[in-house]
């Protein structure tokens, strides 16, 4: 018990009453607040999960607790900002959200909390050019195509093959997967192709495999 007090008085309470602090500062100011809760989820669904095991997960899942939580034009919103960045976007499936976004909304009076749960298997590719960083268009999801895009991001799916310009920045997420979930093992497999000038092309492999838990 001496344990948990000592959490709870270090950590807990403190965090809590921080936020709330922020929140209500933000809220007094402007008339409204928005809170973001992020969280990250494994790729695949694990035994015990609602949707049953094994169930390859989108790339974002936003949850506002069936629009109790969070205005739905906002949530929309965000669903449609990650989904033009070449994001695959679920709402309150598998996750609605609960205690922190419960807590710290009430969309009535302007008090708005949204959780985002972000796949752990994600393959991230940024462009480090310094034009892609800066002449990005203002966010508008019917003129904005992927050629504007400075970071993509793809879910790992068995047998597909990605290739990109060996100069962009590149890097997947960790294999947090508990021992025995769906995807406890996974192997990540690399390679370099060159393409010859005058037409022929070799493949010059430099493989690595890493064998993650």
């Amino acid at each position: 018990m001496s344990e948990v007090r000592r959490r709870l008085e270090r950590y807990y309470w403190p965090y809590h009453q921080h936020l709330r602090k922020l929140l209500e500062i933000i809220w007094q100011v402007h008339g409204r607040v928005y809170h973001l809760n992020c969280h990250s989820m494994p790729g695949v669904s694990p035994p015990n999960s609602p949707e049953g095991p094994g169930v390859t997960r989108a790339d974002i899942v936003l949850g506002d607790r069936d629009g109790s939580t969070c205005d739905e034009d906002y949530t929309h919103f965000v669903d449609e900002f990650l989904s033009a960045a070449g994001l695959d976007v679920k709402i309150n499936d598998p996750y609605k959200g609960v205690e922190l976004v419960r807590r710290y909304s009430d969309p009535d009076n302007g008090r708005h909390s949204l959780q985002i749960e972000i796949n752990r298997g994600l393959l991230s590719l940024n462009d480090p050019r310094l034009q892609a960083q800066v002449l990005v268009p203002v966010y508008d999801p019917e003129r904005r195509g992927p050629e504007t895009w400075s970071e993509v991001h793809y879910q790992p799916i068995e047998g597909r093959l990605i290739a990109f310009p060996g100069w962009l920045e590149h890097e997947t997420q960790p294999n947090l997967c508990q021992s025995g979930e769906p995807g406890e093992d996974r192997i990540s497999i690399s390679f370099n192709f060159f393409q010859q000038a005058m037409g022929e092309s070799r493949c010059n492999v430099v493989v690595r495999g890493d064998l993650e838990n």
